[in-house]
């Protein structure tokens, strides 16, 4: 199977979060979780052939909002690509990103802050489970961001 990021279907960012649906940025708040699900916006890469910088380039009408159905596309061979908007106006600053369908096999995570590429990992079912950075049955992707600082996470 092609690198499939499609595993963000399931998406949960385990920390404080909501999601403010008018421009779909996640704003911290005192919840202990939330399903981005509805909230994330997807872009089908058919050929598995599109990298960050390909992605980051594309225009806004390019992504298209999770249907109504869930973020269910079935068995496929494109590479889908998740994103949405992240604004931390908390002390807080590590936070956690659960992608829990653990039988992917390659599950990349990107940050970036002000279009630079600030954090960056890959899981998968495919790599061994102890190098992973937190131990878990699913994948969990740690990353940080500092009081008022807005993040776009793919």
């Amino acid at each position: 199977m092609h690198r499939i990021l499609y595993s963000l279907f399931c998406l949960w960012l385990i920390s404080s979060l909501v999601v403010a649906d008018d421009d779909l940025t996640v704003n911290l708040t005192t919840s202990p979780q939330i399903d981005l699900g509805r909230s994330l916006l997807y872009l089908e890469d058919v050929d598995g052939q599109l990298n960050l910088t390909d992605v980051t380039s594309l225009p806004k009408t390019a992504w298209r909002g999770i249907p109504d159905k869930g973020a269910n596309f079935g068995f496929s061979d494109s590479a889908f690509w998740f994103t949405f908007d992240l604004v931390n106006p908390f002390e807080r600053s590590e936070l956690l990103l659960l992608v829990d369908y653990p039988v992917l096999d390659k599950v990349e995570f990107f940050l970036l802050s002000e279009g630079n590429l600030v954090e960056q990992n890959s899981l998968g079912d495919l790599q061994r489970f102890d190098a992973r950075p937190i131990a878990y049955r699913s994948f969990l992707f740690p990353f940080s961001v500092e009081p008022q600082q807005r993040v776009k996470v793919l």
